[in-house]
């Protein structure tokens, strides 16, 4: 078997060079255009680009490792790409750490409404977990986990290049596959919690570590595409075929249906259940134009352009609409992970509104039980009252001097007020209920929100730099080591895929 070593073009890596460049140069723009709130723009899209990368990072192992265990022997051919593309953690690592000795210290806001001096009872009820302590000790802890597994299992599988049998390697990768398995099923959900739904620690989903891993799956996905695609066309990878391409259209279009269908879970629930802790998470976001429209524009970017145009199988066999499919959904779950994230740490607000606000949730939240309990009460209470003020007033008047009709005429203005504030309560209830289910829309429908988040030329710079960051490295390891596994147990049935 000949090997295939891959050598990065020097203009390729110019360019690679140049958009982390360009990156450098979106993080001084933000710096200099945004100094207000902490540079909260800055930390935001440093948050975003690290998230995002992180996963797509994670995913390159976890297709690898999927497959390990299932016995997936066609990923063989390609499995050199994933590997590389795992290995991009250790600078994710760096970012990371960067992002969370910046919180330790207080250098930016991304934390703010739990890392703040707010008596706010949600915040103080997710203490366990949100304090400096434990927050610090878990996210590095996952990152130290994701570096050493990745890059064991990188080492074991590529000195069984070195190998003089099939298979040498075999049960040392498949064990070192589960392992990874089971710490990414566990790390990478309570990672979504601390990193990015923590930025409002008033709202919470229980499908969010499942909805974070479909996106960052697509978008892993489509970069093996694209890489496999470019290596082609620069004749390596001759023995990776349609087959091959087909089936990782069909992850690509299998991740997007996943999606969609965690999206729709997600939004929908909270849209129905009308909780005011869920619904002012989206209330929020639409009273900014912005956020709203790439809330609908995610889903057709994410679900319906991959439906329409990956459903047939030619489509999944054809190197230019899998190159531009792949294209359009890295750009739609970025901007997923962008209406999640740029949101709340950009909001033009003082301290003391933040506090203030706060504590209008807690209230809003914890006790919306108790006031329609009291307000249920209240009404059943009145309705007694009522009927022994009428009975006296009967009573009473049937015993005087006066008419018997004014008694009558008394107990026909006690039931009519009874009624009346039976009504004015139902409607206050309908209203109260409105405002809350709705995230207090009717208070904030006409409220300005300001806000410093954008996506303009800051955010593509800093986004370019990332994906330069990514394909440097990419390109870099995958130089290092044959591009085809010579020796794995699988390499023969790989090369002979056909569907």
């Amino acid at each position: 078997m000949t090997t295939e070593n891959f050598k990065l073009s020097s203009r390729a890596k110019n360019t690679f060079i140049g958009m982390i460049v360009l990156g450098i140069v979106g993080v001084v723009l933000t710096l200099w255009l945004h100094p207000e709130n902490q540079h909260s723009r800055l930390w935001t899209n440093l948050l975003l680009n690290t998230y995002f990368f992180t996963g797509i990072s994670l995913i390159g192992l976890f297709f690898v490792a999927a497959h390990q265990q299932g016995w997936g022997g066609w990923v063989t051919m390609v499995k050199r790409v994933p590997e590389a593309i795992a290995s991009f953690i250790v600078i994710m690592a760096v970012f990371g750490l960067i992002i969370i000795v910046g919180a330790d210290l207080d250098i930016h806001n991304l934390y703010a409404h739990w890392m703040g001096h707010h008596t706010d009872a949600i915040v103080k009820g997710k203490t366990a977990l949100l304090n400096k302590t434990t927050w610090t000790i878990i996210n590095v802890l996952f990152y130290a986990l994701w570096v050493g597994i990745i890059f064991w299992y990188r080492k074991t599988s590529t000195d069984e290049d070195k190998a003089t049998t099939f298979g040498a390697n075999y049960v040392k990768l498949r064990t070192i596959a589960a392992l990874f398995l089971v710490v990414f099923g566990v790390s990478q959900s309570i990672f979504s919690w601390t990193m990015v739904m923590s930025i409002d620690p008033h709202w919470y989903s229980t499908l969010f570590g499942w909805y974070n891993f479909a996106s960052y799956a697509c978008a892993g996905v489509a970069f093996m595409i694209i890489i496999i695609i470019y290596l082609k066309s620069r004749g390596y990878m001759q023995m990776v075929n349609e087959s091959h391409l087909h089936d990782l259209g069909k992850f690509l279009f299998g991740f997007s249906v996943f999606w969609t269908y965690l999206w729709f879970s997600q939004f929908m629930l909270q849209w129905y259940a009308n909780v005011p802790e869920d619904t002012i998470f989206w209330v929020k976001r639409w009273n900014v134009g912005w956020f709203k429209f790439w809330f609908y524009a995610v889903l057709v970017i994410n679900f319906v352009v991959p439906f329409l145009f990956l459903l047939g199988r030619g489509a999944k066999r054809r190197n230019g609409r899998m190159l531009l499919m792949a294209t359009v959904i890295i750009f739609g779950h970025y901007m997923d992970f962008y209406t999640l994230i740029m949101f709340e740490p950009n909001n033009a607000k003082t301290e003391e509104h933040a506090t203030k606000e706060g504590e209008h949730h807690s209230k809003l939240n914890s006790n919306s039980t108790v006031l329609y309990a009291q307000a249920e009460k209240g009404i059943s209470d009145s309705k007694v009252e009522d009927k022994n003020a009428t009975h006296e007033a009967v009573t009473t008047t049937t015993t005087s001097t006066e008419p018997t009709t004014t008694a009558v005429h008394t107990e026909e203005h006690a039931t009519t007020e009874a009624h009346k504030e039976m009504e004015h309560h139902e409607a206050s209830k309908e209203e109260h209920g409105a405002k809350e289910g709705h995230g207090a829309k009717k208070e904030h429908e006409h409220e300005e929100v300001s806000t410093y988040s954008g996506l303009g030329l800051p955010e593509l710079m800093i986004f370019l730099g990332f994906v330069g960051m990514f394909l440097l490295t990419v390109f870099t390891t995958l130089s290092k080591y044959s591009l085809i596994p010579k020796n794995d147990a699988y390499l023969k049935e790989s090369m002979n895929h056909h569907i």
